[in-house]
C-alpha cells in the first residue's frame, strides 16, 4: 500500500467513526475521564490519544509488525491526538 493510499484509507475509517461514535471531543473526554478513575489519576484527552497509540503498539509487537490494521489506527489516532491539541490555545 502506498502511503497516499493508506492516508486516505485513514480518512475513511475516521469519516465512518466520526459519524458512529459522534463528537471527537466529548468521546475522548468521556474515555479520559474513564481511565483517570481507574488510574486514580487525571488523564487528559491527549494522553487518552496516547495511551490508545500505545495499545496498538502492543498489539503490534505480537505480531511482528505487520497488522495493517493496528498501522493504520495509530496514524488515526495520531491525527486525531493532533486535533484534540489544535483545539488547545496552548500547542
Amino acid at each position: 500500500m502506498l502511503r497516499s493510499e493508506a492516508l486516505q484509507t485513514v480518512q475513511d475509517i475516521m469519516t465512518q467513526r466520526g459519524s458512529n461514535y459522534g463528537d471527537l471531543r466529548k468521546n475522548w473526554c468521556e474515555g479520559a475521564k474513564r481511565m483517570s478513575r481507574v488510574f486514580k489519576k487525571e488523564i487528559t484527552p491527549e494522553q487518552y490519544g496516547v495511551s490508545m497509540i500505545g495499545v496498538k503498539m502492543a498489539r503490534l509487537q505480537s505480531n511482528d509488525c505487520r497488522h495493517l490494521d493496528s498501522l493504520l489506527d495509530i496514524i488515526g489516532y495520531a491525527a486525531l491526538t493532533i486535533e484534540i491539541l489544535g483545539e488547545n490555545d496552548e500547542h
